[in-house]
């Protein structure tokens, strides 16, 4: 069977499921811890840069969530995420996804460095709770790590700020005529800006899951206020088509 490794919050591993899902293709879950994960994720894919999500199977190993999707498309005879002649604009909207994702991700780690209550809730699961609070320290050493990682020490707040508020814009423009869709039908642009917007204000618990503190780290409140509709779109499409059976 297929394996999917990756992060159960993460709006990349999120961006994969959720088009192996709606492909109906089957797969088993397996989830990473960053930076513990590493040296065994390294090993077994036989590289010494690695990142999440990874799909492998018998075709072969997949590193990125677009050619996953894009993979769990060939599987399927339902209705396609990404119709031939909407290729070019899917591609650009699956690039500012990833670039709003990048700067959310600099926002976020460095908040959740610096808040306590936030890095006892990125532990593990299995961690047991009367040695989360003296487990902290590990955890800032993890959001350290992907800092130095991905580099996010260079990217300023208001840098990252402004591709957020780019990305908003973009949207509010593309829907400004009350269109449900980006590109007409459902397409695979819709289920990667929707996941992006986790940065500027998560969606609900029953969606994707995150502690108390980490949905305050991860909500850039002005952001959302200056832009409901968008956020309202976002929360639309995941109650028309979030899939809620992962991981086999």
């Amino acid at each position: 069977m297929r394996r999917l490794i990756g992060l159960s919050y993460s709006p990349w591993s999120l961006k994969a499921r959720w088009a192996l899902d709606h492909a109906g293709v089957d797969y088993r879950w397996i989830e990473y811890t960053p930076m513990l994960g590493e040296p065994l994720l390294r090993l077994r894919l036989r590289r010494r840069r690695v990142s999440v999500p990874v799909l492998i199977n018998t075709a072969g190993v997949f590193t990125d969530s677009y050619d996953i999707a894009r993979h769990a498309e060939a599987q399927t005879r339902g209705p396609s995420l990404f119709p031939a002649e909407k290729l070019d604009e899917i591609s650009r909207w699956n690039q500012l996804s990833e670039d709003v994702c990048a700067a959310g991700r600099a926002l976020t780690t460095r908040r959740v460095a610096s808040d306590p209550s936030a890095l006892v809730e990125s532990l593990p699961a299995p961690v047991p709770r009367r040695l989360r609070r003296a487990l902290r320290p590990v955890a800032k050493a993890g959001a350290g790590f992907l800092a130095r990682k991905y580099r996010l020490r260079g990217t300023p707040d208001a840098d990252a700020l402004e591709t957020l508020a780019l990305g908003m814009e973009a949207l509010r423009d593309a829907l400004h005529d009350g269109r449900a869709y980006l590109l007409g039908p459902l397409t695979y642009a819709d289920l990667a800006m929707a996941v992006a917007l986790q940065f500027v204000q998560p969606v609900a618990d029953r969606f994707v899951h995150l502690g108390p503190a980490s949905r305050r780290c991860w909500t850039q409140a002005d952001l959302a206020a200056a832009y409901p509709d968008v956020i309202a779109w976002r929360d639309q499409i995941f109650e028309r088509h979030w899939v809620r059976h992962w991981g086999r």
